[in-house]
């Protein structure tokens, strides 16, 4: 996890150095926090008995606003994300349904959202559109459910990754609509935003094999400061 803290700070780093060489414009930085809604997109083919389940998490970012016009700037919101999901068995008996286990995927990444911000509206209240894409990469799991096949049973587990199977690395697009509040030192700003992801899940190593992928709807809200003002 060290190592992944150590990249996270060069990301911020190297973020800053390039967004604060010019002081003609400004340069927002702050804390964003949020709670995400995920989605597996897949199919369960032949599985008639399968389901995937939305699963809610949290993020934390900390994003960096670089302003070119009151109109027109470019964002970047490095920073932790929730990808969870649920898959779910069930078993027909007696003509009920029952769900004789479930799997809850709770997935963590690091994750760099590059995106335009285009707003409009008057000096303070604003709405604003972002629009663009992000990386990211899978730095932890935990496997948590319930199996009543046999015996009630409940497990949470850390999940270990298969390097031959497993693709920890993921890309996307992403669009979000919010609405801030400007003052001169700070920006309040709510938002929400949907992340389709363009990477599957699992590395090719099977014939016939079903992509899986991420779609992420994300609520979240925060504080802008203006570090270097315009002069």
């Amino acid at each position: 996890m060290r190592r992944y803290f150590l990249l996270f700070m060069i990301i911020i780093s190297l973020s800053l150095s390039a967004l604060g060489q010019t002081e003609k414009n400004k340069l927002y930085i702050g804390v964003a926090p949020g709670i995400t809604i995920n989605k597996l997109y897949s199919s369960t083919g032949y599985r008639k008995d399968t389901n995937y389940k939305n699963e809610s998490g949290f993020s934390f970012a900390i994003p960096l606003r670089y302003e070119f016009f009151h109109w027109l700037a470019v964002q970047a919101d490095p920073g932790l994300i929730s990808k969870n999901y649920k898959i779910v068995h069930n078993a027909y008996l007696d003509g009920n349904t029952y769900n004789i286990y479930n799997n809850a995927f709770i997935n963590k990444y690091l994750q760099l959202p590059v995106m335009a911000h285009l707003s409009i509206g008057g000096q303070k209240l604003r709405i604003f559109l972002n629009a663009g894409g992000f990386i990211g990469y899978q730095v932890g799991a935990r496997l948590e459910g319930v199996n009543i096949i046999i015996a009630y049973y409940r497990y949470d587990e850390k999940y270990e990754f298969d390097s031959r199977k497993d693709n920890r690395f993921e890309y996307g697009i992403l669009g979000g609509l919010g609405v801030k509040y400007n003052t001169k030192s700070w920006t309040l700003f709510a938002e929400g935003r949907f992340h389709y992801g363009l990477s599957d899940l699992q590395k090719d190593y099977m014939l016939h094999q079903i992509p899986r992928y991420n779609n992420t709807f994300l609520i979240q809200a925060g504080i802008l400061f203006n570090f270097f003002k315009s002069k």
